[in-house]
């Protein structure tokens, strides 16, 4: 008998939400139903706690403090949960280097059996890069709470230095890359008449053009989130460094500031004991790595895009058709209709159990969103949200609710963004913002890390901000008591 959309709460359950294909969130559920990544841990959870980390609103609160205990005795051991989290960076690199094989490659003379084989071998690099998922959660939400309790003095300096990744993340370096492209410009004569003239520029000179397609090549990737991948143009790259120049030494300082601070943060931290010291090299580490898997796995899927694409072209289909299918009906070689893939493109609400999968879409997705929206009626009322302050400071402005990535278009000079969660792609449109607010994440999220490195206000944690607030409405983003109010 067919579930219906309104009888059970008890799945990980996942509604389509900013540009996350189904391929995706269904590997992730699959990922998490077989507990890939809790036995390589060694580690006892259940699938109630799965759900918890990733947007299982109905399961209990004990059950998720019984899983941030288990990873409570992890920390404990050091640096064997730096091993395992490496796994997590094997399994990225693992994606990279199996799909570069079939980037720019004509794989139309593969058999239908050869083209499958790819794709289940991807998938399986897929699950285990998923099934790294939860424990980053988990460390995210918890690992910095256990640090902050544990220091009595220079807190929030030592906390900056201890939330900050152990390496640069990429989007970083390519923010610097640009800015260091600006710097040129500034100093040679002819390329700055270019960005301080009205006129429309026909052609770059060789030096700068030659910047522009080396910053391509380096970091174009980086445009995209998982599945939905576009690689940048040298047209938007020239965007990016227009947008930049005009205040580039300020944003150069803003580096430099936050390099010294977490130097003095480093110096101070010596002075802790051994046993923090060891927590917050691993507050570093997962810091620098959550974000690098997300940004090289970017590559992966766009090196891979080429094989989706054949299977799409085999059965009539666009990539963005084929990569709404779920991940179970592909490794079993098949595929769904045009019109069913069109739906889900949409909207889908996913559900899974260890046993099966369901996949809503039109009005029975909606009743599903409704029974959702009937349960929010009361936080309209609310006035404000709390969440946990990641990068301080005081700021007021207009909300820009983003949930698609077509809401990017509305974010203007001075707007506070509020969001779910933050992904590579949110990063051309924090420049303009004046704060970001998030439902989702700890100090160790994307969200967090991005706004301390671009020093705007941010709230993380928040849980409702995206229901509360309407776009357009006036607010004020208190970063440091981590208080989002109308006004």
């Amino acid at each position: 008998m067919k579930m219906k959309a309104t009888e059970r709460e008890d799945y990980f359950e996942f509604a389509r939400r900013d540009h996350i294909p189904l391929l995706m969130i269904s590997s992730i559920g699959r990922a998490f139903v077989q507990e890939i990544h809790a036995a390589e841990l060694g580690i006892n959870t259940s699938f109630s706690a799965y759900r918890r980390m990733f947007n299982g609103s109905s399961v209990p609160l004990g059950e998720w403090d019984v899983f941030k205990e288990e990873v409570r005795k992890l920390l404990r051991k050091g640096e064997r949960l730096l091993d395992i989290s490496n796994k997590h960076l094997f399994y990225v690199e693992s994606m990279v280097t199996f799909a570069h094989k079939f980037h720019g490659k004509d794989l139309a003379n593969y058999s239908n059996e050869e083209l499958f084989k790819i794709i289940k071998e991807f998938h399986q690099l897929l699950l285990k890069l998923c099934g790294h998922f939860h424990t980053y959660f988990a460390i995210s939400n918890y690992l910095p709470e256990l640090i902050a309790a544990r220091i009595r003095s220079n807190k929030d300096v030592i906390m900056h230095y201890a939330t900050s990744p152990i390496h640069k993340t990429l989007v970083k370096e390519s923010k610097e890359n640009l800015l260091r492209i600006c710097s040129l410009i500034d100093k040679n004569l002819e390329m700055r008449k270019l960005f301080t003239s009205e006129k429309v520029v026909k052609t770059l000179p060789e030096l700068l053009h030659n910047e522009i397609v080396n910053q391509n090549k380096k970091f174009g990737f980086i445009n995209g989130y998982y599945l939905t991948v576009n690689w940048f143009t040298e047209d938007e790259i020239m965007k990016q460094i227009q947008s930049l120049f005009p205040n580039y030494r300020e944003e150069l300082r803003k580096i430099k500031e936050d390099e010294e601070r977490n130097v003095n943060g480093a110096e101070l931290a010596k002075r802790l004991d051994q046993k923090l010291l060891r927590l917050i090299k691993i507050s570093k580490h997962f810091a620098w790595l959550a974000f690098y898997a997300d940004e090289k796995v970017l590559l992966a899927f766009n090196y891979f895009k080429p094989v989706y694409t054949e299977l799409a072209r085999r059965n009539k289909l666009t990539y963005e058709e084929i990569i709404e299918s779920t991940i179970d009906e592909i490794d079993s070689e098949y595929v769904p209709d045009k019109r069913v893939l069109r739906l889900r493109q949409n909207n889908y609400v996913f559900y899974c159990d260890r046993d099966q999968e369901y996949v809503f879409v039109g009005e029975e997705a909606k009743k599903i969103e409704q029974r959702q929206l009937d349960k929010e009626k009361e936080l309209v009322k609310l006035k404000e949200v709390r969440g946990q302050p990641a990068c301080v400071g005081v700021v007021r402005g207009t909300a820009r609710i983003i949930k698609l990535r077509k809401d990017f278009d509305k974010v203007e000079k001075g707007d506070i963004i509020i969001t779910f969660n933050t992904n590579p792609t949110y990063v051309p449109y924090l420049e303009k913002a004046a704060g970001l607010v998030t439902n989702e994440g700890g100090m160790l999220c994307h969200a967090a890390i991005v706004s301390r490195e671009m020093n705007i206000p941010c709230v993380v944690g928040t849980i409702n901000a995206t229901k509360i607030f309407k776009d357009g409405e006036k607010i004020e983003l208190d970063a440091k008591k981590g208080i989002v109010r109308k006004i």
